[in-house]
């Protein structure tokens, strides 16, 4: 239990850094609401592609480079095999290099262009 509760702690760890920076950075770049989630929608929909692969097309090293790089199917992939399989960080700990990739470079090029946010109020009339 303990050990379930500490992997699901870090894979939704990883996973929410990664999203906060790529809403960061679309929020960054959108001229509006609706454009910033539109694009969220579409970026989220896109991520989540691979997991609705058949299993055939999951075979062979490119639909395993595909399962790796998709954060959300290589932390479920890490959380089923550590939790219902029971193997360890070590034996599965590169399922989480995706997601941690993910974080850092989201959360990296939101940082790099933060400088471009202007805050301010802008009245109607």
């Amino acid at each position: 239990m303990r050990t379930a509760l500490l992997n699901g702690f870090l894979v939704g760890s990883l996973l929410s850094l990664g999203m906060v920076g790529l809403g960061l950075l679309i929020s960054t770049f959108a001229d509006s609401n609706r454009v910033s989630l539109s694009a969220s929608v579409f970026i989220l929909l896109a991520l989540f592609a691979p997991t609705q692969m058949p299993t055939s097309a999951q075979r062979g090293w490119f639909g395993d480079l595909l399962l790796r790089a998709d954060p959300f199917t290589a932390g479920l992939r890490y959380l089923s095999r550590t939790i219902i399989n029971s193997r360890s960080f070590s034996q599965e700990g590169h399922w989480l290099v995706g997601p941690a990739i993910a974080a850092v470079v989201a959360l990296g090029l939101a940082l790099a262009v933060s400088g471009r946010v202007k805050l301010g109020f802008r009245g109607r009339g």
